[in-house]
């Protein structure tokens, strides 16, 4: 809840920015924070491995199932699906602190929340199948979040006249 919760308001410095006022842009900028978050808290969990009795090659193991891991899903895209929520809600309006109990942006902030705690629970079945479920899901909202953003971006330009023959 701290992670995702801190993760989202990071999003508030930019969440502002005329220039970024598209679905697509939060998407992106969410997974950009998302991103950054990961390679820190990877680097500090290979150190802890390093550290620890596992030496170099339980630094190496942990950065590189981490790796693998992220392609899943993880922070990069719980994120950006918090991110793309947050643009959504806002629109083309300017930034107000409302936003953030828009149940369109709440109900995201939720669920990515609640595939961070399933992601962290305790018990790990056989193959990765946890992490490959979760990854799924993470995948169809970011799938569903882009042709959300795209169907903004052509309304858009849909509402533009063309001044030029193509």
């Amino acid at each position: 809840i701290i992670e995702e919760t801190g993760k989202a308001l990071t999003l508030l410095l930019v969440v502002n920015k005329p220039r970024f006022r598209w679905t697509l842009n939060g998407l992106l900028l969410g997974a950009t924070v998302g991103t950054g978050f990961a390679a820190l808290e990877s680097a500090g969990y290979a150190l802890t491995a390093g550290v620890g009795d596992g030496g170099f090659d339980a630094m190496v193991h942990t950065i590189l199932e981490r790796g693998m891991l992220s392609v899943l899903g993880g922070h990069v895209l719980w994120t950006g699906l918090v991110g793309a929520a947050l643009w959504r809600v806002r629109g083309n309006q300017p930034f107000r602190r409302e936003m953030l109990t828009d149940p369109r942006f709440v109900r995201v902030l939720l669920v990515c929340m609640a595939m961070h705690m399933v992601w962290n629970a305790p018990w790990d079945p056989p193959m990765y199948s946890k992490y490959i479920a979760l990854g799924a899901c993470a995948w169809l909202l970011v799938l569903g979040m882009i042709q959300s953003g795209l169907k903004q971006v052509r309304e858009a330009q849909a509402a533009v006249p063309a001044t030029a023959p193509r």
